[in-house]
Order: C-alpha cells, then structure tokens, then sequence
C-alpha cells in the first residue's frame, strides 16, 4: 500500500483546490490587497503596523496570542516570536470537514481567506462545539472559551428573542418588525429602545447578561 502524500502547508487538498479558491476570490472581491495596503493594517511598513510593532518593543513583550486577527501576528512574526492563533475559524484547514457539493466554491474561498490570515503560527488552538479530527500538525481542539460570568450566568424567562448579526441587515429589522415577538438585537449598530416595534438594541453582548 502507497503512503499517503502529505498535504501541502497551504491547507488544500491540491494545488487545483488553491487555483480554483483564488478565483473565486477573484470574481467576489473577497479578498483585497490594495486596500490593506492603502489602509495600512496587516502589511509590513504600513502605519498601524508601525505603531504596534512599536508598542511591542516598549512592551516587551515575548508571546503573541491572536483571536483571527492578522496584526498581532505580523508583529510577533516580523519580531520571530512564537504566535499562537485562538479561533473556531481555523478548522476549516486544520480539521477534516465535509462540504456540500454546491457550497464548495463558498468553502474553498473560507479555507483560503482563514489560511491566508494567519500563515504561519507555533499552535494553534481550535475551539470547537464538536470533536474535530485533526489533519494538520500543531492543532489542537479545545472547548469554547467562555467567561466565569458567563458559566455562573443563570437562564431567566425574560420574554425576549435574541437576535446576533455580525453586520447591520435593514432586511432583517424589517422582518422583525413583521412578528409579534419582542427582541434583544445585538450587532446592529444601534442604541436604546424602539416600544412601538418592541426591538431592544444594544451595542454591548454583555449587556445581554449583565456583565461588565
């Protein structure tokens, strides 16, 4: 029996999986170099890049942990110290997953923007829900990170439906507005209490439970 070829650092089955995630990329505008490169965040040299390896040298720091977040890593790489990436996102490339074949497209394009975000870290840790089997060196799965205020937190009826976007969706108030149901929004932007609409918008998750 043939070994089984080892899987390239890009995280991709094949070099025609990479291809084929750079074009979609491509047609999307999924990914943009020069406007990271315009605004300075996650290249080398630009001005907040500056400023945080800046920080870092006054710091001292010897250890950098980054939650998908690219600058800290280009800090702690462009200084050669050991980075580790927290993140659910990275089991899209360091776990085994299955895809419908209609969203292919969608998951080779998730796979190539998470690679592409943290190349090349010392470990990285997964947190995860479900019992990933991992196909990648220096992974590891952990559980959800979650506050003690959080764990301790008890459940209440509070007659509220909590509704959590990661971007502002006019579409969505708009459908709430068609149900009788009163609802705690979270990631709208927005601040305060509508009583006609009985929509309740908060800027903070941890006015949700209280919490500071």
């Amino acid at each position: 029996m043939r070994p089984r070829p080892a899987e390239p650092e890009h995280g991709f089955r094949s070099h025609r999986d990479l291809r084929a995630a750079l074009r979609v990329c491509e047609k999307s505008g999924s990914i943009s170099q020069d406007r990271d490169q315009e605004s300075g965040y996650g290249s080398e040299g630009g001005p907040q890049f500056q400023e945080a390896l800046r920080l870092g040298e006054q710091w001292k720091i010897e250890l950098v942990c980054t939650d998908f977040e690219s600058l800290s890593y280009h800090v702690g790489h462009h200084r050669g110290l050991p980075v580790i990436s927290i993140d659910n996102q990275h089991a899209l490339t360091r776990a085994r997953l299955h895809y419908p074949k209609q969203h292919r497209g969608e998951a080779l394009t998730a796979k190539l923007v998470t690679r592409l975000m943290i190349l090349h870290a010392s470990e990285y840790l997964i947190t995860a829900f479900f019992p990933a089997q991992l196909r990648r060196k220096h992974a590891s799965v952990v559980s959800p990170i979650l506050r003690k205020e959080v764990l301790t937190a008890g459940d209440r009826e509070g007659g509220y439906a909590l509704v959590y976007v990661t971007s502002p969706s006019e579409e969505r108030v708009g459908l709430m507005k068609r149900i009788r149901q009163s609802f705690v929004c979270y990631g709208f932007g927005r601040q305060g209490k509508d009583a006609k609409t009985l929509i309740m918008w908060t800027r903070w998750a941890t006015a949700l439970t209280g919490t500071s």
